[in-house]
């Protein structure tokens, strides 16, 4: 309301002159009840269409329109960046927890948090179901957090507007609205009592002697069981029934010296295919020809001989077969059972052993790459060397990892279809790349250089291995070849 001495007229033609006002005038509102209201509607028009006030403060945006919303607010407070295996009792309460995965283990620190951002997620995952029943404001799959955030910055999150601030927006938390808490209702205990039956996985290792029916204990346990149990029954079923033609494994005709047999289960393979050969064209599993791509680019495959040296070729003398390897039509065989949107590959290159596992489909939500690899011809130091390498690579592509010596596990979900297929292109092309590449791994001290410039992978400086002896790598989206 103010006090008004002078004010602006318009002219009866156009623009405005300055007149003094009357003194009954000077502290009089400006607007009568009608136009006020009439403007705050207007105002609430113009925030709702830019999905964000217009009337605060200007502040610095650090990034905006990346990712999903997986519970609506603002967050205000310092980033804390997590790294893969850092110890999460470090967290400060109030913090916004910046991570490249969404993972069920942030369940421990939700409450405590003010907020989460992830580069990779779905608004249908765990941490996302935790983070709605704390409150706690969450924006997933953004793709970029973790690499415009820093440890320590002061950061606005704005879900609903799908902003990141730099620095404190106070202005923002006056427009932050709470709702019914959700978790006291009945609807969401009794769920949460069933979730217990469906949702926890007690199966992990198909060698494990207690997997069987008797030990299933969730519904998630029975899905896993049969998942194995068909596969091995599709595997014995076109090894050993000779009397039926269409269900015969179907041999991959490749540039590569690589004895790929498939077996279609389902829409895999284009109408009219070949019932023993099978043409690269001829496939269309979405997920096996985006592995293949990489597989089978220029430059990935090496069929050079490679020099073993005596330590290396007996260590591969004294390491056997698991018994489950020794069946007829596991060893030396590769096998693909595929159908359009799935693919399971079991690949057996000289001493070491892949398995890809992936579903490539329209919804994020199911996606997902499962990689294990394992094994090598050469002694325990440079088959290790290996996978560590080949775990820095898939780190940068966002899979998560698990090693054990010369085992690596790695695992990525709920992606898009272009990340997916890029992810997929990427694993084709380490699985050709690293085939002998523990053969050239002589020590750690080698002083050579490994370089990896990826548009898939987006690195933008290159990755020092000291220890490969005169290997230059160029990864390359598939649109680019260098």
């Amino acid at each position: 309301m103010g006090d008004k001495k002078q004010c602006l007229m318009p002219l009866p033609h156009c623009g405005v002159d300055q007149e003094d006002v009357p003194e009954t005038l000077q502290s009089a509102p400006c607007l009568t009840q009608e136009q006020a209201a009439r403007l705050a509607e207007i105002g609430i028009m113009v925030e709702r269409y830019f999905r964000t006030p217009q009337d605060k403060e200007k502040y610095d945006i650090v990034f905006s329109g990346e990712g999903m919303v997986a519970q609506n607010g603002i967050a205000i407070g310092k980033v804390f960046l997590y790294e893969d295996g850092q110890d999460l009792d470090d967290f400060p309460p109030g913090a916004i927890l910046v991570t490249r995965h969404a993972s069920p283990k942030f369940a421990m620190i939700a409450k405590y948090a003010a907020g989460i951002i992830t580069d990779i997620g779905s608004p249908a995952g765990h941490m996302a179901t935790i983070a709605r029943e704390f409150r706690v404001p969450t924006l997933v799959d953004t793709g970029i957090a973790t690499s415009l955030l820093h440890q320590g910055q002061e950061i606005t999150l704005d879900t609903e507007g799908k902003v990141v601030y730099d620095g404190s927006a106070q202005a923002l938390c006056y427009y932050v609205f709470t709702d019914d808490n959700f978790a006291d209702t009945y609807e969401y205990r009794l769920l949460k009592r069933v979730l217990k039956k469906i949702s926890p996985l007690t199966f992990v290792d198909p060698e494990d002697k207690r997997f069987s029916p008797r030990f299933c204990r969730t519904f998630h346990d029975i899905t896993r069981f049969v998942h194995e149990k068909a596969v091995e029954e599709l595997i014995n079923l076109n090894y050993y029934d000779l009397k039926h033609e269409r269900s015969r494994a179907q041999k991959l005709k490749l540039d590569i010296p690589l004895d790929l047999m498939l077996i279609n289960i389902g829409e895999g393979l284009a109408p009219g295919a070949g019932t023993r050969a099978v043409l690269p064209r001829q496939i269309t599993s979405v997920p096996l020809n985006a592995f293949l791509k990489g597989l089978t680019r220029e430059g990935m495959w090496n069929s050079e001989p490679m020099s073993v040296d005596f330590k290396s070729f007996m260590s591969s003398l004294t390491r056997t077969h698991p018994p489950h390897q020794t069946k007829p039509g596991s060893i030396g065989q590769n096998l693909v059972v595929m159908s359009k949107e799935y693919m399971n590959i079991s690949l057996r290159l000289g001493y070491h052993f892949n398995m890809i596992d992936a579903y490539m489909g329209p919804n994020p939500n199911d996606n997902y790459i499962y990689f294990r690899f394992f094994g090598g011809v050469t002694d325990a130091g440079r088959r290790t060397r290996r996978v560590s390498f080949l775990a820095q690579v898939l780190e940068k592509a966002h899979f998560r990892m698990k090693q054990d010596n010369d085992l690596l596990v790695a695992k990525t979900k709920k992606m898009s279809w272009e990340r997916m297929e890029e992810s997929l292109f990427l694993v084709g092309e380490l699985v050709a790349f690293t085939r002998q590449l523990d053969v050239k791994m002589l020590n750690v001290s080698a002083g050579c250089h490994l370089r990896c410039l990826s548009g898939i992978l987006k690195i933008q400086t290159p990755l020092n291995f000291p220890w490969i002896e005169g290997t230059t790598m160029h990864f390359s989206p598939r649109w680019k070849r260098t």
